[in-house]
């Protein structure tokens, strides 16, 4: 009888657990106006200085990886290049930040991007360590201070007032559809 209770606690643990999660998730994927990007300097691949504000204007999904990463990030960057390709006759942009921007040079990304997606949508940057920090766990709540390498695996998509509009999992086929879907309503 012990055992069996134990199971039902457990059991309806992971019920809980797995349904604040549903919701969680799903309140992250809402389409509705949340926050907004506050103005943040960036570097891209030639060396120009990129504000994420001055991309207002602009619909544009924001993510961050490292180059070395051999896990998750190559799949996630694989999701966004192809939302890029299928919306590369637009104004949006698709925006990479790496979460190592000690190790990753110019040299770095530039053949990291050469080896996935050449498309002038697809912008790769990275930012100076503090700001970068600030910006992940403070601004946008993707990110560990402890260690940037526990970045997020989520995709942000910004309107062109600059404001949030949800979060999908990038590892996740149906997330990235409905990305997708509303990628095309804002375009409409």
């Amino acid at each position: 009888i012990g055992l069996r209770i134990f199971q039902q606690q457990m059991l309806d643990s992971l019920t809980r657990r797995k349904e604040t999660t549903t919701k969680a998730l799903q309140a992250e994927q809402s389409v509705e106006k949340e926050y907004t990007i506050f103005v943040y300097k960036l570097q891209t691949l030639t060396g120009d200085s990129l504000e994420l504000d001055s991309l207002a204007g602009n619909i544009y999904v924001l993510d961050f990886f490292f180059a070395s990463c051999e896990e998750v990030c190559p799949k996630v960057n694989h999701n966004v290049t192809k939302l890029a390709r299928t919306f590369k006759d637009t104004d949006m942009r698709f925006v990479s930040i790496t979460v190592d921007p000690t190790n990753d040079n110019d040299s770095v990304l530039s053949a990291y991007k050469k080896a996935i997606y050449t498309g002038d949508n697809w912008l790769l940057a990275r930012m100076p360590l503090d700001s970068l920090l600030v910006l992940t766990t403070q601004k946008i709540g993707v990110g560990h201070l402890s260690e940037p390498s526990l970045h997020s695996t989520r995709l942000i998509l910004v309107d062109k007032q600059g404001f949030i509009r949800g979060f999908y999992d990038g590892l996740d086929t149906k997330a990235v559809y409905q990305l997708q879907q509303h990628l095309d309503s804002l375009l409409h």
